[in-house]
């Protein structure tokens, strides 16, 4: 998931509001050059707007840096290069500091805030509103491998930890209610955090990229696992999701390559789009009847992944959910589930006219669909790589975009007569098939439907579509009697 920061400090807003408003809508014009004249940054170059209330750039290359007094904002990208900054000082006047101010100071270990400022105040060089209920932003600069965040503190804000890659450990206190979007993003260093049981929400992304995390114990308040929340925490092993969570959000746990197990209780209704995409270590996951729908790629990439049964509660399955999930060998589906049900391993729609899905590591070297099937599903057979054969029956008259994409083993097909069209992608990858039977009812083939296949023969009536498209595709053809 691509970061989003345009709301990311909206909490810098709350106690300034009235002042915030009145900031935004002042016409500002063409800004122009100043020199600092106070402060260590005496002789600093930076760029103020034409009412000097906004600090828009700082323009030099020192380590240490004082905003003017009268400077009442901070614009987004005002330090894009203070990278060599180590210090930045807030004067009294600032009351708005805006999303993105500090992104680009890598070495800053220290902001510093005039105690007459009625918003904002600093302890021990880390930023807070002046009540210090909120933690704003810790510098990203510091060499501590631990913090402690001072007891009183109720938020850890939108960004707060962002990319303090030498922070090993955090100490969170009790009271503590939300932590913001983002707040430890890429602290690649952070191995474990405790979570107090006083947490109410956590907010998108919050441990995104943490890398070295192996364990988090999740407040038993929680509602709900936000989008991305644990994406990338490629050393988490294990989670407990909390029985109060209603739903997981869109990548909360893409790419946990070492997570081997999940407990989802029961009351979780949604797990939403790519949710455990790519946990190639998950080797099963048991389902609560409560889950409603699985969102598109939920659980794409789990190669380790050997089996799965769909509750009764399911009436949703997004489009490649099981994809690139090489060790699967069986879906079964509820005996009561009103939408889906599953014949040794496969998974069919309920009234079993739509085979939806074979699962990629059936060992079968012979499948035989059955005669109830009218339709072959979109990526029905994709990546079934050890199945040589498949016997597709008359009933069938629909096949979907990539049915048997990527079966490598597959040698001959015979498209049954009633099939109109053969999609994009349908036999894509199949590069073990030498001949595909293709009868007078197919009247529409797709350029791309065999690419990747330099050994195949169609064969097909005389003077049939497919014939044309075999000459005009540059495929070997042979006419059937």
């Amino acid at each position: 998931m691509l970061k989003q920061k345009e709301n990311a400090w909206s909490f810098l807003y709350w106690a300034t509001a009235a002042v915030v408003l009145t900031a935004t809508t002042a016409g500002l014009t063409t800004p122009g050059y100043a020199q600092s004249g106070d402060g260590d940054a005496a002789g600093a170059k930076y760029k103020l707007s034409d009412d000097g209330k906004v600090l828009e750039e700082y323009l030099d290359s020192g380590d240490e840096f004082a905003v003017p007094d009268g400077v009442e904002e901070i614009a987004p990208d005002a330090f894009v290069r203070g990278a060599l900054l180590t210090r930045i000082t807030l004067p009294k006047s600032v009351n708005v500091v805006r999303p993105g101010a500090f992104d680009d100071c890598a070495s800053l270990t220290s902001i510093d805030v005039s105690t007459d400022n009625p918003d904002y105040r600093a302890v021990d060089g880390v930023l807070f509103t002046k009540d210090q209920k909120t933690l704003l932003k810790y510098p990203k600069g510091r060499k501590n491998e631990r913090y402690v965040v001072p007891k009183g503190v109720e938020r850890i804000g939108n960004e707060a930890f962002e990319d303090s890659s030498l922070l090993a450990s955090i100490e969170l206190p009790e009271g503590l209610v939300q932590i913001g979007a983002y707040a430890f993003y890429d602290c690649s260093s952070l191995t474990s955090v405790a979570i107090p049981t006083s947490v109410a929400e956590i907010e998108e992304a919050a441990f995104e990229g943490c890398r070295a995390l192996r364990s988090v114990d999740l407040p038993p308040s929680l509602e709900k696992i936000p989008d991305s929340l644990f994406e990338k925490c490629s050393s988490l092993t294990s989670i407990v999701v909390p029985k109060n969570v209603a739903s997981i959000g869109n990548y909360a746990f893409s790419g946990c390559s070492a997570l081997k197990s999940v407990v989802v209780p029961e009351g979780v209704s949604s797990i939403a789009r790519a949710s455990f995409e790519n946990c190639s270590a998950l080797t099963s996951v048991a389902l609560p009847k409560s889950v409603a729908s699985f969102g598109r790629d939920a659980f794409r990439g789990c190669s380790a992944l050997e089996s799965i049964v769909i509750p009764e509660g399911v009436v949703k399955i997004g489009d490649n959910s099981f994809t690139a999930c090489g060790s699967l060998r069986s879906i079964a589906v509820a005996k009561d589930n009103p939408q889906f049900s599953s014949k040794d391993g496969v998974l069919f729609s309920k009234d079993g006219k739509t085979l939806l899905q074979c699962p990629e590591g059936m060992n079968n070297e012979k499948i035989d669909v059955p005669v109830s099937v009218e339709k072959i599903g979109v990526f029905a057979f994709a990546n079934c790589s050890q199945i040589k054969s498949i016997i597709v029956p008359n009933s069938v008259k629909e096949l979907g975009n990539g049915a048997f994409l990527n079966c490598s083993s597959l040698t001959s097909i015979d498209v049954p007569e009633g099939v109109a069209e053969i999609g994009t992608s349908t036999f894509e990858g199949c590069s073990s098939l030498t001949t595909v039977s293709i009868p007078q009812s197919v009247q529409n083939i797709s350029t791309y439907a065999f690419d990747k296949n330099d050994v195949l023969t169609i064969r097909a009536p005389k003077g049939s579509y497919a014939e044309k498209y075999a000459k005009e595709n540059g495929i070997k053809f042979e006419a059937l009697e």
